[in-house]
């Protein structure tokens, strides 16, 4: 959308134009448009005046100059009518991808000059409109799969699908009550997502043990934070996320690990990390145990607010509802029926 903008913004500075639009299709199962009227009016062209030459471009992939386009149209008022109409293929890697369309009120025809000098443009912006799409493909794709390792891990440590998925979507939604907003949430995000994926060098005869972990089977599992921080540099995901992963099991007093770091040293997104997994982990079956009662939850949570979580981090919990804590729950599983069913 962002890329749309400025195209046309860079259209209105080369050219005198009254009305320009962009249409992009084959990136997204949606076709998109975005109009823009240079006098303010945000009113789109039907589609169906231009679908033929959308069609034409498609395959002519030159400029194609209408005249009067909305005399094709019946029955439909517009405030001003279109004299003439310049309708140019946004073109990358040897495909169109979209149109850049821009119209004059008047029936001063546009020239060869005018094609060639937007033409130039939209060349240059179709391939960055489908390098920003392949993007956020590639980011998609990314994020998709730790989600799906998270799960795998979900399911080999705790025999339930989901943890880390509803961990995150807590968080997330502590941190916005926090005023955390842009790409800090991300990093909380994804951090609460991939807490445990230094677990899978955790031997399974420590992971799985059903009983009381040894001194020398808590060494090894004490130090999985450590390797899914250094995991996590290998790959190159950023430091952020990374020390969030690092720092899931630190307490706010201080008697966490591996640093034993206290208070504020706790980096943000590891704090609120602490309550939200909590939290999960109580209102979730376990082998040796049954889901606890709600208010036993939050009265076990209120409780060690200033021990092992951050009071602040805590208040910021306690005034989300049960419903949107319920609501985000719910969310979370539909999400992961619906990949399962695909």
């Amino acid at each position: 959308d962002r890329l749309a903008d400025l195209l046309l913004t860079q259209t209105r500075h080369l050219l005198a134009v009254d009305r320009l639009g962009v249409d992009l299709w084959d990136l997204t199962a949606t076709p998109q448009r975005v109009f823009r009227d240079a006098r303010g009016s945000h009113q789109p062209l039907p589609l169906v005046a231009y679908e033929d030459v959308l069609e034409r471009l498609r395959t002519a992939s030159a400029p194609i100059v209408v005249p009067r386009l909305l005399d094709r149209l019946q029955g439909v008022d517009f405030a001003r009518p279109i004299g003439s109409s310049l309708f140019l293929p946004l073109i990358a890697h040897n495909r169109p991808i979209g149109t850049l369309h821009v119209h004059r009120d008047r029936p001063t025809a546009f020239t060869e000059d005018d094609a060639r000098v937007l033409l130039t443009l939209a060349t240059q912006a179709a391939l960055n409109i489908e390098n920003g799409h392949l993007l956020d493909e590639t980011r998609t794709l990314f994020q998709r799969s730790l989600e799906a390792f998270s799960t795998a891990l979900d399911f080999k440590d705790n025999d339930t699908g989901g943890h880390s998925q509803r961990v995150s979507a807590y968080a997330v939604e502590i941190a916005r009550r926090m005023g955390v907003g842009g790409d800090d949430l991300e990093v909380i995000a994804r951090g609460a997502l991939l807490h445990d994926i230094g677990k899978i060098a955790v031997p399974d005869r420590v992971l799985l043990k059903p009983g009381a972990l040894s001194d020398e089977e808590w060494t090894i599992m004490r130090k999985h934070p450590e390797t899914g921080y250094s995991m996590l540099k290998t790959i190159r995901v950023p430091e952020p996320i990374a020390e969030v992963v690092r720092q899931h099991h630190e307490r706010y007093d201080g008697r966490g690990y591996p640093a034993g770091r206290r208070g504020r040293e706790i980096v943000l997104g590891a704090r609120i990390f602490s309550v939200a997994d909590l939290y999960d982990a109580m209102t979730n079956d376990r082998p040796y145990r049954k889901a606890l009662p709600i208010d036993q939850v939050l009265a076990e949570i209120r409780k060690v607010a200033g021990s092992q979580l951050d009071p602040e981090v805590v208040e910021a919990f306690l005034g989300i509802s049960d419903p949107v804590l319920s609501a985000l729950r719910a969310e979370v599983q539909r999400t992961l029926t619906g990949r399962q069913a695909a």
